[in-house]
């Protein structure tokens, strides 16, 4: 599997410029595109205590991204929350869902058309650290999608997928 690096390689090779992309067999109706802003600053990366190293090499590398955003209508897409805007979103999430939050999680992503979250799992101590949790907006967290068990395993299957949301169920078209 690519590294962070390769991974935000590849989509800015890939991706720059507005195209379709196959979502389960079908071109998608919008034209998506990846686009990466500058590293972030150190002691931004640092004020996020324990981050996983994947997040943190992404950050080295890229601040914030938006991950096959709909160039039109903006109804799809991730946006890579920096460090501050990561701990913005974790503490909203705490505020807005106190009994869905559990120690450790990180908000680091969100989702355009819908008000997913991209929750990184983010407490070393315990068994699920790493873990990339998708937080849907009204279901219980026993509902929530488990994508991926690191963020490099994420973005890989997500650039692999063009964006599409592997997670959820296959079956339906």
């Amino acid at each position: 599997m690519p590294n962070i690096r390769d991974t935000i390689h590849s989509l800015q090779l890939n991706w720059k410029t507005p195209r379709g992309a196959m979502h389960n067999g079908h071109l998608s109706p919008f034209s998506l595109q990846c686009r990466f802003s500058g590293p972030a600053n150190a002691a931004s990366i640092h004020s996020i205590p324990s981050a996983p190293p994947e997040l943190i090499e992404f950050w080295q590398v890229a601040e914030t991204a938006d991950l096959f955003k709909d160039c039109h209508y903006g109804q799809w897409g991730l946006t890579i929350l920096g460090p501050t805007a990561t701990r913005s979103a974790t503490e909203e999430f705490l505020s807005d869902r106190p009994s869905e939050y559990r120690e450790g999680d990180l908000v680091v992503g969100k989702f355009s058309g819908d008000s997913d979250l991209l929750i990184l799992r983010n407490a070393r101590q315990l068994e699920d650290y790493r873990n990339v949790i998708i937080a849907t907006p009204i279901d219980k967290r026993s509902e929530w999608y488990l994508a991926a068990s690191n963020f490099t395993e994420f973005l890989h299957k997500f650039e692999q997928e063009q964006g599409a949301k592997f997670w959820e169920c296959r079956g339906e078209d």
